[in-house]
């Protein structure tokens, strides 16, 4: 019978290499788990049980684990329960919110499939966007011109019905589809018609159109100028929508004369634009005053660019932390990077990632309810997949060590 110390402490004889003793061929297993008495059984312990110890941890993970809560706006809860009932209004608008990214996550593809259910249902500007967006394969549409042109001759004739009946947008419509010919063969003497009549409703866009129709002669001769007393109508039509209109639309106002718009040739104004950003801004501060996040992130954003108001860094910090605190993604992404710069607030780097948290939380959540929950099944089916692996890998090592154990003949 062999003593203890030659099982642990002795090296093989050759007669034992050649009867298959346990140290035979187990260079590599000795060189990782040299023979050491005490310490090689602890170590060994260790090992065993460690993926226990894992194994036991991803169960508690697994089973107590909750999802981040969902944090769903009322606005979007409504139109969303809209949309889902069939309600092709709410679906064209739910569309379009997805399309920009507007108090939600961006997310092309489900802009797609809600504007096509719009579409589908009878949406009039539902089926025009999907026929301009096949036609250019954009905003998760993918390009099709057979569909494109399907959808461009249905929103045609639909709007040259609403057209003769006197109204502003449908002529407009009908103007820019004759002008380039959407639907219905081009024709420039048909679009200036229609897009005069629209202008003569106040109708901006259609004021614009004609200016770049002039501008370009596109199917009409050219005429410098007829182009600029059309901008010059576009501009005052714009002007007066603000006055009676949003805050938005003196914001965008603002924006307009701001930037210019050189492929028409108008200059940037500065002092107008100016004058409008502070309209916005005091109709914005009323809103915020009174809980809008909307307005609470526009205010920020004209605080933090010093337009219409005293460029305040400090003073834009706080409303984009009063409107994220009511779950606006524009403003949560805003803090992050005021918190990552010290720009109006103390830079904090906990600060900066519960926002980003927070933010992200916010997008998972709205995935969850455009899914009808599919998130949830997604997550706890990864949580089996990661259950089941780290299973068969705890399974796998406690194999092998149990192995490398028997084959050396250490006492266990």
């Amino acid at each position: 019978m062999r003593s203890r110390h030659h099982i642990i402490g002795e090296p093989a004889t050759p007669a034992a290499h050649s009867q298959g003793s346990p140290a035979s061929g187990h260079s590599s297993a000795h060189r990782w788990f040299p023979k050491g008495g005490l310490g090689e059984r602890i170590i060994l312990r260790l090992l065993l049980f460690f993926p226990v110890a894992v194994f036991c941890a991803t169960i508690g993970w697994a089973l107590f684990r909750q999802p981040p809560p969902v944090v769903t706006p009322a606005f979007f809860d409504e139109i969303f329960s809209s949309a889902e009932a069939g309600n092709a209004d709410a679906q064209f608008t739910l569309s379009s919110l997805y399309r920009v990214g507007q108090r939600i996550p961006k997310d092309t593809a489900e802009a797609a499939k809600w504007l096509k259910r719009a579409a589908e249902l009878g949406s009039l500007p539902a089926q025009y966007d999907y026929a301009r967006m096949s036609a250019n394969g954009v905003s998760g549409v993918p390009l099709n011109e057979a569909e494109a042109e399907k959808w461009y001759k249905t929103a045609f004739d639909r709007y040259k019905k609403a057209a003769e009946q006197g109204d502003a947008d449908a002529q407009y419509r009908v103007g820019a589809m004759y002008g380039n010919g959407l639907g219905v063969a081009a024709n420039g003497t048909e679009a200036v018609k229609w897009l005069t009549k629209a202008a003569g409703q106040g109708n901006a866009d259609a004021a614009f159109q004609l200016s770049d129709i002039y501008r370009e002669g596109k199917r009409v001769r050219a005429n410098k100028t007829q182009a600029a007393t059309w901008l010059k109508t576009a501009v005052d039509l714009r002007r007066g929508a603000a006055e009676k209109g949003s805050a938005f639309a003196k914001f965008r106002l603002g924006d307009f004369f701001y930037y210019g718009d050189k492929s028409r040739g108008f200059g940037a104004d500065r002092v107008e634009a100016e004058k409008w950003y502070k309209m916005a801004a005091e109709q914005f501060r009323e809103a915020a005053a009174q809980g809008d996040s909307q307005a609470q992130y526009y205010l920020g954003q004209l605080y933090a660019n010093g337009r219409g108001v005293l460029k305040d860094a400090t003073e834009a910090a706080k409303w984009y932390q009063m409107a994220a605190e009511q779950g606006h993604i524009g403003s949560m992404s805003r803090l992050i990077g005021l918190y990552s710069s010290g720009n109006g607030v103390l830079e904090d780097e906990a600060e900066e990632a519960k926002w980003r948290e927070t933010s992200a939380a916010q997008r998972r959540a709205y995935a969850r309810k455009v899914s009808g929950g599919g998130l949830e099944v997604t997550y706890y089916s990864g949580m089996i997949w990661v259950f089941s692996g780290l299973l068969l890998l705890s399974l796998l090592i406690s194999l092998t060590l149990s192995w490398m154990i028997k084959k050396r003949g250490i006492p266990f």
